[in-house]
């Protein structure tokens, strides 16, 4: 069987249509449905049903997909080999990484990079999933974890600092209401009303119930103003004067609208990591790249470690 011919049976057993099939291998719907029905001659058998829904593998299909995709592992694995023993300062290379950390710590770096090496084809990916290494769709990738995967190689660049970060204006109003519950106080103001004027509001992580040690030893009477997925969109909350939330200082620390609490944290047991596959350490502009990164961060770690 061609691995060319299993490279498109496989394309529309995942994808479920000729269409989807068609867009995730970047060529026509006809081109898929000539190379199947092709297929199906070649084996003498019907490998789909085509239904209303879509394509469904028939049992013969369903028979041979496990060994098609340990042929499309062997193809990788012959493909990863030969792209690793490139040697060339040039040609496409992909970083994927999180975007606001991307914007802040990397980013303003990468004019040097891109001038000392013009012929190197950058392409950044900005996401919070860990792009798959495996389908070459990243060379190299900044993550931040406790665990970086274990087919991954890389090196770790320091913990990552967090603190307690607030806007100017959302302080000034908090201090407002604190001033305003004193003075009810003094008044003998209604017990319901004068606790309602009190305690933060938090910014959290999505699926979070408050329930956290950076709040529970450092802040009392709080209430969860939103929860967000992204540190990006935590980052934003804060600066439109939300509420407090716990983010990392090499976010927060150099915006001028932001200011770090007082408040006692347990150490991370999150580091910041450059991670490759261990095919490509033979890859020179990956090799360039990666050390490049090191270095851009490595400068950095007083900030990211909230040192600063």
């Amino acid at each position: 069987m061609d691995w060319d011919d299993v490279k498109y049976f496989l394309a529309v057993a995942r994808n479920g249509s000729l269409s989807k099939a068609a867009i995730s291998l970047n060529v026509n719907v006809t081109t898929v449905s000539r190379r199947i029905v092709a297929l199906e001659k070649t084996l003498k058998v019907r490998l789909f049903e085509r239904l209303q829904s879509g394509y469904s593998p028939t049992q013969a299909g369903e028979d041979i997909l496990q060994q098609a995709g340990v042929m499309e592992e062997a193809a990788l694995a012959i493909d990863l080999k030969l792209y690793g023993r490139d040697a060339c300062l040039k040609g496409k290379l992909v970083l994927t990484v999180e975007a606001v950390f991307a914007n802040t710590m990397i980013i303003p770096h990468l004019a040097e990079f891109t001038t000392r090496y013009p012929e190197i084809d950058l392409e950044v990916i900005t996401d919070s999933s860990l792009t798959d290494m495996n389908m070459r769709e990243a060379d190299i990738a900044v993550r931040i974890t406790p665990n970086p995967p274990e087919d991954l190689v890389g090196r770790k660049i320091c913990e990552l600092g967090h603190g307690i970060y607030a806007s100017k204006r959302y302080l000034a109003a908090f201090n407002e209401r604190e001033q305003k519950y004193k003075q009810s106080l003094l008044q003998n103001a209604d017990a319901g009303q004068v606790a309602q004027m009190r305690g933060h509001c938090l910014v959290l992580w999505a699926g979070s119930d408050g329930n956290l040690p950076w709040v529970n030893d450092n802040f009392s009477n709080t209430r969860i103003a939103a929860k967000f997925s992204s540190p990006g969109s935590i980052l934003k909350a804060v600066k439109s004067h939300m509420g407090i939330a716990r983010i990392p200082c090499s976010l927060a620390e150099l915006d001028p609208d932001l200011v770090r609490l007082p408040a006692k944290l347990a150490p991370s047991t999150w580091h910041i990591w450059i991670l490759s596959r261990p095919e490509l350490r033979t890859t020179e502009r990956v090799r360039v790249f990666r050390n490049f990164l090191f270095d851009t961060l490595n400068q950095q770690k007083d900030l990211l470690q909230g040192k600063v």
